[in-house]
């Protein structure tokens, strides 16, 4: 690894992030998301906050969220939009550490 990891978790009153630095030091970060208009900026500047060796290259940025899967767990409605492919966009590829009990386990990182 040469730069920086980030997985960041939208959830409807905290956005979790959490950074790996290039020398392997986990730093985490839980801006509030209070409302619509503030959560989409959550995970940027949560990103930006973070001094996980900041000089350093971003290598990834993966990003979830349990709006969706809390939902369906209380069987209410969803809206899921899907782009369509090519321009670099498409369906989620699939992730082996969001299954089960491996969806919050950092040692999964």
């Amino acid at each position: 690894m040469t730069g920086r990891q980030f997985r960041v978790d939208r959830d409807d009153s905290f956005t979790d992030i959490v950074a790996r630095r290039p020398d392997g030091w986990l730093l985490t970060h839980e801006p509030l998301t209070d409302s619509p208009a503030r959560s989409a900026d959550a995970a940027v500047q949560g990103v930006r906050t973070l001094p996980a060796g900041s000089g350093d290259p971003v290598d990834t940025v993966r990003m979830g969220t349990r709006g969706a899967t809390n939902a369906l767990l209380e069987r209410k409605a969803v809206l899921v939009i899907e782009t369509p492919g090519g321009g670099g966009y498409g369906p989620p590829s699939p992730d082996p550490h969001q299954a089960g009990e491996e969806i919050d386990d950092l040692r999964a990182f």
